[in-house]
């Protein structure tokens, strides 16, 4: 017979108080029933908010509980290991106030888990707040290293440069910084908990994929001595710069006075001549240009983007490459490390993409001993960004920002016509058979700056401060477009101080243009045998024949000729410019000859032009030369 109790138990001590077991159970499981539904309503929720606005609200989250189990942690450890005195807890101390001792901890899941991009947003973030040394550049992370390269003469040279991160590169990095561990099954049958790393988890190959929500800031160069940030303000601190996104390093300590004088200006400018006293310079302005190398040089900070450099001379071992060595080693502290000539285009501009990632403050082209062109070097020296095309991915480009200076060295170097405006040139000549034997003094320039670079680096940022402190004074009406910058900082300081001024330097430097000689040549020719003016307008077939056989078309042309050669070479020298221009095979082409006639139209040049217009009754251009 049931009495009703069996599902009760009496309390120990207390005999007359019963508890209904079924009661409780069904009270419990109600319970569990409530909390699941709210934490699924929770999950829902953040779902929801998560749907709405993307990775940023993620981030927030995950960083607000990074921070969380941060604080956490700290606690927790400050009351295991109390703080007492010794060189040991003073040290444990200040690690634990800078972070640098707290690493956070991940539960590694799945690929299949929902929470596998929880965790790939989480390691991004501790990676970040750990300050792991990676950055943002283009459209990939790097990281900076420093590698031994053979320098000019051989020498092994270490070069710090920003290299790109891979994902075995990123699991370093993450198994450095955060502790891993994973739930498995004990022989128990029971979830234990194990560390772990993150090797083949798949975390670093998402994690390089989340391009536009990294949070690592952006680098935009590297630098080795302190420079100007494009306020005035010095930059000298080690490390990475969030103004300007430049990373200095191995830098020696700079004192400097940040508004000084124009006697210290001179002093300083003094300083800087001395290190050329024995460099035979040819052209005027060459000194002013080699100065400004080593003040755009250290002044990239302040710089976006300097104009292409040259140097060129009759023969080896004349000292081209000394002048970028000098300017190298007061900036970095080391030797530049050439890039060689190459005659394949494609190839030199990939290894030239190349050094615009890796951030190098100063890039060095050595022995192109013919013509120098490159889209890349037009944007470099033009903005301050570069678009590189990703090799290997068709359509992606990727755009870089950059403040490197080019300089280019060779015997017979020229530029091509698109660089025309952009370049400034250093012409030497020793004079010698064999300059390879010439005594140069010692120490050399070389050795002087080595020996007290911080010194040298003091005397390329006074001179634009001691401008700057004067009130920037107006010394030349002349302004050349693109360069505005450069012309604050480097060329008017310059001037300021009596230098020549190395825009003289471009007019000689467009005159190394093969394309601009040809131009020339071309309308001299022009005017010779066709004559001035739009009553002498001809077709380009007229103009072939008449450059071809000069004395036949323009029987009066030994009279009017005035040239200091004689006319047999004079007519010679036109048919090889205009087989240059519209050659096509062994003869000139009347199309291609239209097709140049039209692209330099309307260019003054030495006082004349080329004019064109259709002629109505055969709806051809001609063609003619008038003086501007």
């Amino acid at each position: 017979m049931q009495t009703g109790l069996e599902n009760c138990v009496s309390v120990v001590g207390d005999p007359e108080k019963i508890i209904d077991l079924a009661a409780l159970q069904a009270e419990a499981a109600a319970n569990q029933k409530a909390r699941r539904e709210a934490e699924a309503n929770k999950r829902a929720d953040a779902n929801k908010r998560k749907a709405a606005s993307g990775y940023e609200y993620a981030f927030s989250q995950q960083a607000e509980r990074s921070k969380q189990e941060r604080e956490e942690f700290a606690r927790t450890q400050q009351k295991q290991k109390p703080f007492g005195g010794g060189a040991k807890a003073k040290e444990e101390k200040a690690d634990f106030a800078g972070g640098a001792t707290i690493k956070p901890k991940i539960e590694l899941s799945g690929k299949t888990s929902p929470n596998f991009m929880t965790t790939v947003e989480r390691t991004l973030l501790h990676l970040n707040d750990a300050k792991a040394g990676i950055y943002q550049r283009g459209n990939r992370l790097v990281r900076l290293i420093g590698e031994w390269e053979k320098g000019v003469k051989g020498e092994l040279v270490k070069v710090w440069k920003l290299v790109a991160v891979t994902d075995k590169a990123l699991e370093i990095q993450m198994m450095k910084h955060i502790n891993w561990s994973r739930k498995i099954k004990s022989k128990e049958n029971k979830l234990v908990e194990v560390e772990t790393n993150p090797v083949s988890s798949g975390i670093a190959s998402y994690a390089l994929e989340m391009r536009g929500n990294w949070p690592f800031p952006t680098v935009e160069g590297v630098i080795s001595a302190p420079t100007l940030r494009p306020d005035g303000k010095l930059l000298n601190e080690l490390g990475y710069d969030r103004e300007t996104g430049l990373m200095l390093i191995n830098s020696p300590e700079v004192k400097i006075n940040p508004r000084p004088g124009r006697d210290e200006a001179e002093a300083s400018i003094e300083l800087l001549r001395d290190l050329y006293v024995e460099t035979a310079f040819k052209n005027e302005g060459a000194r002013g240009v080699a100065l400004s190398l080593d003040l755009s040089t250290v002044l990239c900070g302040a710089i976006p983007n300097t104009p292409l450099y040259i140097i060129r001379a009759p023969k080896g071992a004349s000292g081209k490459t000394y002048i970028v060595q000098i300017a190298c080693v007061m900036a970095t502290g080391v030797k530049c490390v050439p890039m060689g000539r190459t005659k394949n285009s494609e190839e030199f501009e990939k290894r030239l993409s190349s050094l615009f990632m890796e951030g190098r403050q100063l890039i060095f082209l050595d022995n192109h001993n013919d013509v120098l062109q490159s889209d890349l070097i037009c944007q470099a020296v033009t903005g301050d960004k570069v678009l590189i095309r990703k090799f290997g991915v068709l359509g992606e480009n990727i755009e870089v920002s950059t403040r490197a200076v080019i300089a280019a060295t060779g015997n017979g170097i020229s530029i091509a016509e698109d660089l025309d405006r952009r370049t400034l040139l250093i012409e030497i000549d020793t004079g010698l058979e064999k300059p390879q034997f010439k005594k140069y003094r010692k120490p050399s320039p070389l050795d002087l700056i080595l020996a007290d670079r911080a010194k040298y680096i003091r005397a390329a940022l006074t001179i634009p401060l001691a401008y700057m402190a004067a009130g920037c004074p107006v010394v030349s009406n002349k302004q050349v477009l693109d360069f505005e910058d450069w012309e604050r900082w480097v060329r008017f300081p310059l001037i300021w101080l009596g230098e020549k001024d190395p825009l003289i330097t471009m007019d000689a430097a467009s005159d190394t243009d093969i394309g601009r000689r040809n131009a020339r040549a071309m309308r001299f020719a022009i005017k010779a045998v066709c004559g001035l003016g739009e009553t002498n307008a001809h077709f380009a077939e007229y103009i072939i024949n008449a450059i071809i056989n000069p004395f036949s078309n323009a029987p009066d042309l030994k009279a009017k000729l005035d040239t200091p050669i004689g006319l047999s070479e004079s007519a010679k020298a036109w048919r090889e410019v205009l087989m240059a221009v519209a050659g096509v095979g062994w003869e000139p082409s009347p199309k291609k000859l239209g097709q140049w006639l039209n692209k330099n139209r309307d260019i003054i040049d030495d006082g004349l032009v080329i004019r064109g217009k259709l002629d109505p009754h055969t709806a051809m251009n001609v063609w003619w030369v008038e003086e501007s």
